[in-house]
């Protein structure tokens, strides 16, 4: 699944979904990082998880769960957590 395009959703959903070295302002701007956790929403199953990895220099990593409201809920980090963090707690 290409997780920059904009879609309504997806037919078969996951109770996890790991993003590793991909969704960062290095790389995307903070509209394009919107699109892709628009889309990895549309792809989890309530109460599932979305673990959100930089691990370019050192192990830095964010959990969040999807809550029956669709909303991603922080759970923890590890070491300094991703930088987009407030992108995915604010997400559409």
């Amino acid at each position: 699944m290409n997780i920059m395009c904009l879609r309504n959703g997806t037919k078969d959903k996951v109770h996890c979904i790991k993003v590793a070295n991909v969704l960062n302002r290095l790389y995307f701007s903070d509209n394009m990082i919107r699109i892709a956790i628009c889309n990895l929403k549309n792809a989890l199953l309530p109460e599932g998880y979305l673990f959100v990895i930089d691990n370019r220099k050192n192990e830095n990593s964010s959990q969040f769960k999807l809550s029956v409201d669709n909303e991603f809920v922080f759970v923890k980090d590890i070491n300094r957590g991703c930088d987009i963090k407030d992108l995915i707690i604010c997400s559409f």
